[in-house]
C-alpha cells in the first residue's frame, strides 16, 4: 500500500472513530487530529485557530494539540471559518471550513520544514547555571550603562520595562487581587484581544534569574517590587523567540526575561566594576 494510502486510511479511520464517539463533539465545534504528514505521527503542541470568514465581530477561538495530536476547538458560532495551524518546524497551513451545526471532525496534515536559526549565545556558569539567547533579540534589551543611566535619573523597575517595544500596560480588575497593571505583549494579542472565553489579562511570563512567574495579577507586582539598583539586565522576549525557550506558555503570551546583578548573559563591567 502506498504511503498516500496509508495516510488516507489514518484519516478515515480517525474520524470514524470521533463520529462514532457519543457526545463527544459539541455544537459548533470542529475537531481533529494533527499529523505529520511524512510519516503519519501525531503533532503535540500545534496551535489552531479558527476565524470566522463573514462575522469577524464573532471573534477568533484557539487551542493546542494534545501528546496524541487531537483537539477540540469551541468557536462562539459557526459557518465558513479560516483555520490556521502553526507550529515550529512545519510549514503554516491555511484552510476554509464549513462548520455545520452539528460540529466538525477533520483530521490534518503538516508538512516538516527547516527551521532557520538566528546565531545563539551560551554561556555556562557555576552552580549548573546555562543562558541561551537569541542574539536577534537585543532590540528589546537594556542592560549595563544604560541601566545606570536609568538608575541616575531615578527610573523605577517597572519605568525601565515600560520603555521596552512590544508591551502594552493597562488596568485590569482581577477577582481576588483587585484592579493590577495587566502587561501584554502586542504581538500575541493581535486577531485574538475579541476572542470570547479568554481571561481578561493575558501577561506575558515574568522569568527572574531563570525563576518563572505566570500569574497574570503576579507579573506587575513583582516589578514593582524589584530594585533596578539590582538588576543586571531587563530583555523582553516576543512570542516567537519565547516559545523556543519557555514552550507554549511563552510562545502564546511572550516574556519579560530580568537578571540581577552576576547572573545572565549580560553581566556588565559597567553594573559590575569589581569583575573588571
Amino acid at each position: 500500500m502506498s504511503s498516500a494510502a496509508i495516510m488516507q486510511s489514518r484519516s478515515v479511520l480517525f474520524t470514524c472513530f470521533f463520529l462514532l464517539a457519543p457526545g463527544h463533539i459539541r455544537a459548533q465545534a470542529i475537531a481533529g487530529r494533527i499529523a505529520d504528514a511524512a510519516n503519519g505521527a501525531a503533532v503535540a503542541g500545534a496551535r489552531i485557530t479558527a476565524v470566522p470568514l463573514e462575522n469577524a465581530a464573532v471573534g477568533a477561538s484557539a487551542t493546542d494539540s494534545d501528546a496524541d495530536g487531537q483537539f477540540l476547538l469551541r468557536p462562539p458560532a459557526g459557518g465558513r471559518m479560516v483555520v490556521t495551524i502553526a507550529l515550529i518546524g512545519y510549514e503554516t497551513r491555511v484552510d476554509t471550513v464549513d462548520v455545520p451545526a452539528a460540529g466538525l471532525v477533520r483530521a490534518f496534515e503538516l508538512t516538516p520544514t527547516a527551521v532557520r536559526v538566528d546565531s545563539v549565545a551560551v554561556e555556562a556558569r557555576a552552580r549548573s547555571h546555562v543562558n541561551v539567547t537569541p542574539l536577534a533579540s537585543r532590540a528589546h534589551l537594556v542592560s549595563g550603562s544604560d541601566l545606570l543611566e536609568l538608575e541616575e535619573m531615578g527610573v523605577s523597575m517597572e519605568q525601565a520595562v515600560r520603555r521596552l517595544p512590544g508591551l502594552r500596560f493597562r488596568p485590569v480588575r482581577f477577582p481576588r487581587r483587585g484592579v493590577r497593571t495587566c502587561v501584554e505583549h502586542i504581538r500575541r494579542i493581535s486577531g485574538f484581544e475579541t476572542a470570547k472565553n479568554q481571561p481578561p489579562c493575558q501577561s506575558v511570563l515574568l522569568v527572574i534569574d531563570d525563576v518563572i512567574i505566570t500569574e497574570p495579577e503576579d507579573v506587575s507586582d513583582e516589578l514593582k517590587t524589584l530594585n533596578l539598583a539590582e538588576v543586571e539586565s531587563i530583555q523582553v522576549i516576543p512570542p516567537h523567540d519565547a516559545q523556543i525557550r519557555f514552550g507554549l506558555d511563552g510562545g502564546a503570551r511572550g516574556v519579560i526575561q530580568v537578571y540581577r546583578r552576576g547572573w545572565g548573559p549580560y553581566v556588565s563591567p559597567d553594573r559590575n566594576p569589581k569583575r573588571q
